[in-house]
């Protein structure tokens, strides 16, 4: 069973209010209806798990499924499920690459590493890893990532960095399940009006 299916089924929940059917849930996440059914059942052992195994919890209170299930199709008691919800770190490697990708598209003349290290309270040898990371996500992408002084410098057409950025898009969503908030940050595009991709 996918852990990391359950995780964006999850977030998926938590996004949405109110009833969310099978074969919704299971065109968002790319799965069969079936595999939905699963990945609940399985998300209600965990939160029964969590719930038995906290020390806040009196013995003799019932656990409230995570999901709840109905003639209309699925929704979640919030509190429940976002304590089994994963943490996500701002502050990780992938996060702080991510962010440095932004900077660098956003700036044409390069980002000084000594500055971003300071302003983000990093070593520059933590950057210097950081770097290494961009570098591995724009290999093969006709982008180049130079080095000039303390500066960081991405050129390419921007066709190149639009690729990057829709394949930096297709991964969060893989890896969180759909979020247009996010897919504008990432696509750097604060026109899109949020009604604009629904259901």
């Amino acid at each position: 069973m996918s852990t990391r299916r359950q995780d964006q089924l999850i977030s998926l929940l938590l996004k949405e209010e109110g009833w969310l059917t099978a074969a919704y849930l299971a065109d968002a996440l790319g799965v069969t209806p079936r595999s939905v059914r699963s990945y609940i059942s399985q998300i209600n052992s965990r939160a029964s798990a969590a719930h038995i195994s906290s020390e806040t919890v009196p013995e003799d209170e019932p656990a409230a499924p995570a999901v709840e299930s109905g003639p209309d199709g699925y929704r979640a008691d919030a509190p429940t499920l976002s304590r089994l919800r994963p943490e996500r770190s701002e502050a990780s490697p992938d996060a702080r690459a991510r962010a440095l990708i932004s900077a660098l598209l956003d700036a044409p003349s390069g980002v000084d590493l000594t500055r971003t290290a300071a302003r983000l309270h990093l070593s520059e040898a933590t950057i210097e890893a950081d770097l290494q990371r961009v570098r591995a996500l724009v290999l093969g992408r006709d982008l180049r990532l130079e080095r000039v002084g303390p500066r960081a410098v991405l050129s390419g057409s921007e066709a190149a960095q639009r690729r990057l950025i829709s394949s930096l898009v297709h991964e969060e969503m893989d890896q969180e399940g759909f979020d247009v908030s996010s897919m504008r940050r990432a696509a750097a595009l604060r026109s899109i009006d949020a009604t604009a991709l629904g259901r």
